[in-house]
C-alpha cells in the first residue's frame, strides 16, 4: 500500500487560513503598508493577562529562584499560582496608577528571571502601560542609554539592575526619567545604589487596585497602540528599543499554534486533528524551563505562550545544564526554549538522563550546528522540535522549520508564515538574487517591528517605505523555497575576496563530537586579506588535539575556508545574555594568537 502523500506547505496553508479557521487571516494596512494578519489573535497583553489569570487561577504559574540574588544557583524557590499572579499585579498596577502612570505612558522594567519581573510586566500590562524591558546586564552608561530611550514615568527594578542604575541616579534626572523603585531590599545595595533607589512598597487604596481591575485604565488601548520596547543586543553599538505594538507582539501567540498545526499536517494528521491539537490546552498541565532572560524576545514569547495554555513557568536565574537538568527532573519539565547552546548543554551534560522525558523544544536566538536537530531526535525520538530565525524587530519567528523537515534539511531555516514574506537581495543594487545566490535577507510582515523608539535614522536605515526590513544576515532561498542563512553581513569573512561564511565552518567543526562550542572569525593575512581562524571549547570529559580537530574537519570544508589556525580555549566562549557567541570577543583572542606566532597557520591552546 502507497505512503500517503505529504502535503505541501502552500496547500497546509491554504487550508489553515480559509475562512472560518481559528488562523483564518485578513488584510489590513499597518504603518500605511498593506499586511496579511491573524485575523483572531488576541487583541492585547491586559485582555490576555485578565482572562488567563482567572481562566487557570488554580494552577501554579511560577517556579522560581528566590534568596540572595547574586547567587547565579538558587536553592530555595517559591510558586506563586495564576491567582496570586493576578493579585499581585493588581495592587502593583493600582500603586502605579498612583504614581501618575497611565495608558500608554512607558514603565522601565529590568532584573533577573524572578516572579516578581513577571508580575511587573504583567501589571504595566493591566494598567495599559509599556513595559521597557531592560536589559539586565548592562551597568552604568548603557543602561542611562536604555532607560531614557523614551521617557519613562517609572524605574523598577531588581538589586542586580538597581547596583547599574542607582549610582547614576542624577543622569537619569537629567534626561528626565522617573524615579527609580527596587522590589527588594535596600539593605543588600552598596551606598552609591542605594542613594539612587527608593524600595518599593506596594499600598494602594482598594480604590486604585478596583479600577484597574474594572479595566477602564486600559480601555483605550487597541492592538495598533504600542504595546512593548525590547532592546537590541547591541553587541557593536548601544542598544536601540525596538517599538511593538499589541497586533505586533501578539502575532507570536497564534503563531505558535498555528505551527504546530502545520506540523501535525505535515505528518499526516487531518485538518479537525491538527486544529484540535494546536488550539485545546492539554488535560495536564505543561511545564516550560525558561532558562533565558525574559528581555529577550524568546523568553517573553515562552512566557506568555505560557499563560495562554494555563502552563507553569519554571525559571533559572543563570544556565548550568547541570543544575538545569536537576531542576528539570524536580519539576517535571515537559518542554524548553531558548538559544542552541543550551540544548547542546543538556545533550553534552553529565547528568543527563532517561527519565528526563521532553515533549516540545523551540529553538532560536542563533543558528544551531546542523547536527543539533539529529542529536535531539535521537535522544528524544518524539519531541515536537521547532527552529525558528528572526530577530527582536519581528519579535521572533519569522522563518522556521519542524519535525522531519528539519533533520532533512539541517543547514536550512525554513520558510514563513503566511503572515509574512522573504526576499533576498544583492546589497549593492537591491535587485532581487536568483535561487541560490546568497544575498541580504528582507523580512515583511504583521510580525515587523514599527521601528525603532525616537531614532528616525536607524528606522529608516533598518525599514522601507513599503515595509520591508533588512535584516543584516546574508543568505538564500534554496531549489524548495527553503531560507538558508549563510552569516551576519559583519561576520563574512573574506580571503582573496571570496566570501566565506563562518557558519559553514562551524557547521564541520561542530560534528566532531569532542567539540561543545566553535566560532569561525577572520584573522588578517598580509597577501589574502583574511583568513579563517577558529576557537572551540571540548565537551566535558573530551580531550582533543588542535592537530587532531583540523585533521577532521579539513576533508569536510573547501580549501579557501581551511582554517588558519586552531585555539582550544579553557573557558566557555564569551556570549551575551540572550546566548549569542560575541564573535568579536573571540577574534581578539584568536587574532592576538594568531599575531603572536606571526601570522603563520597552526594551531593554539589558550584561556579565554
Amino acid at each position: 500500500m502507497a505512503a500517503p502523500r505529504i502535503l505541501s506547505y502552500a496547500e497546509i496553508d491554504a487550508r489553515l487560513t480559509a475562512k472560518g479557521s481559528p488562523f483564518e487571516t485578513a488584510e489590513l494596512e499597518m504603518n500605511g503598508v498593506k499586511q496579511i494578519i491573524w485575523k483572531n489573535q488576541i487583541p492585547t497583553y491586559g485582555h490576555l493577562y485578565a482572562t488567563t489569570i482567572e481562566k487557570w487561577a488554580d494552577r501554579v504559574c511560577i517556579s522560581a529562584p528566590v534568596g540572595d540574588p547574586h547567587k547565579a544557583i538558587a536553592g530555595e524557590r517559591e510558586y506563586v499560582t495564576y491567582r496570586e499572579v493576578g493579585e499581585r499585579a493588581y495592587a502593583l498596577a493600582g500603586w502605579m496608577l498612583e504614581q501618575g502612570v497611565g495608558a500608554g505612558d512607558a514603565v522601565a522594567v529590568g532584573g533577573l528571571n524572578t516572579a516578581k519581573l513577571i508580575i511587573t510586566i504583567v501589571a504595566i500590562h493591566l494598567l495599559g502601560g509599556v513595559p521597557l524591558v531592560l536589559n539586565a546586564t548592562l551597568t552604568g552608561d548603557a543602561q542611562v542609554h536604555c532607560a531614557t530611550l523614551t521617557r519613562c514615568k517609572l524605574i523598577l527594578v531588581d538589586v542586580k539592575t538597581a547596583e547599574a542604575v542607582g549610582p547614576v541616579r542624577d543622569q537619569l534626572d537629567a534626561r528626565g526619567a522617573g524615579p527609580t523603585y527596587c522590589w527588594e531590599s535596600l539593605d543588600l545595595l552598596p551606598p552609591a545604589a542605594r542613594a539612587g533607589c527608593k524600595e518599593l512598597v506596594v499600598n494602594p487604596s482598594p480604590k486604585s487596585i478596583a479600577e484597574v481591575k474594572s479595566g477602564r485604565t486600559r480601555a483605550s488601548v487597541t492592538p495598533d497602540s504600542d504595546a512593548n520596547i525590547f532592546l537590541t543586543s547591541g553587541t557593536t553599538s548601544m542598544p536601540k528599543g525596538v517599538l511593538l505594538t499589541h497586533r505586533i507582539s501578539m502575532h507570536s501567540n497564534t503563531s505558535a499554534e498555528f505551527l504546530l498545526a502545520r506540523h501535525a499536517m505535515r505528518l499526516g494528521a487531518p485538518y479537525e486533528m491538527a486544529v484540535a491539537a494546536a488550539t485545546t490546552p492539554p488535560p495536564e498541565q505543561g511545564v516550560l524551563l525558561l532558562p533565558v532572560p525574559l528581555f529577550h524576545v524568546t523568553g517573553f514569547i515562552g512566557m506568555n505562550r505560557n499563560f495562554v495554555s494555563g502552563g507553569k513557568i519554571v525559571l533559572m536565574r543563570r544556565w548550568d545544564p547541570d543544575a538545569a537538568i536537576e531542576l528539570m527532573l524536580k519539576e517535571k519539565v515537559t518542554s524548553s526554549t531558548g538559544v542552541p547552546a543550551i540544548f547542546q548543554g543538556i545533550l553534552q551534560a553529565r547528568g543527563l538522563t532517561d527519565k528526563l522525558q521532553l515533549q516540545g523544544m523551540s529553538i532560536g536566538g542563533s543558528l544551531p550546528p546542523a547536527r543539533l536537530a539529529g542529536d535531539i531526535h535521537k535522544t528524544w525520538p518524539d519531541i515536537y522540535m521547532i527552529a525558528a530565525f528572526g530577530m527582536t524587530e519581528t519579535i521572533g519567528a519569522h522563518v522556521t522549520l519542524s519535525g522531519p523537515d528539519l533533520r532533512r534539511k539541517p543547514h536550512a531555516a525554513g520558510i514563513t508564515m503566511p503572515t509574512g514574506q522573504l526576499k533576498i537581495v544583492d546589497a549593492e543594487t537591491r535587485q532581487e538574487c536568483p535561487t541560490n545566490v546568497p544575498g541580504v535577507i528582507m523580512m515583511k510582515g504583521s510580525n515587523v517591528c514599527k521601528g525603532y523608539i525616537n531614532n528616525p535614522e536607524a528606522t529608516a536605515a533598518a525599514l522601507s517605505k513599503d515595509g520591508w526590513l533588512d535584516s543584516g544576515d546574508i543568505g538564500f532561498l534554496d531549489d524548495e523555497g527553503f531560507l538558508v542563512v549563510c552569516d551576519r553581513q559583519k561576520d563574512i569573512i573574506i580571503r582573496g575576496g571570496e566570501n566565506i561564511a563562518s557558519a559553514e565552518v562551524e557547521h564541520v567543526i561542530y560534528a566532531d563530537d569532542r567539540v561543545a562550542e566553535a566560532a569561525a572569525v577572520a584573522v588578517p593575512h598580509d597577501l589574502w586579506g583574511e583568513l579563517v581562524g577558529v576557537a572551540v571549547t571540548l565537551a566535558p570529559g573530551a580531550t582533543a588535539t588542535p592537530e587532531s580537530i583540523l585533521e577532521l574537519a579539513k576533508p569536510r570544508i573547501r580549501t579557501p575556508a581551511h582554517p588558519a589556525i586552531v585555539v582550544i580555549l579553557d573557558e566557555p566562549l564569551a556570549r551575551n545574555a540572550n546566548g549569542k557567541i560575541l564573535k568579536n570577543e573571540v577574534k581578539k583572542e584568536v587574532v592576538a594568537r594568531w599575531e603572536a606566532q606571526g601570522r603563520d597557520g597552526g594551531v593554539v591552546r589558550a584561556k579565554l
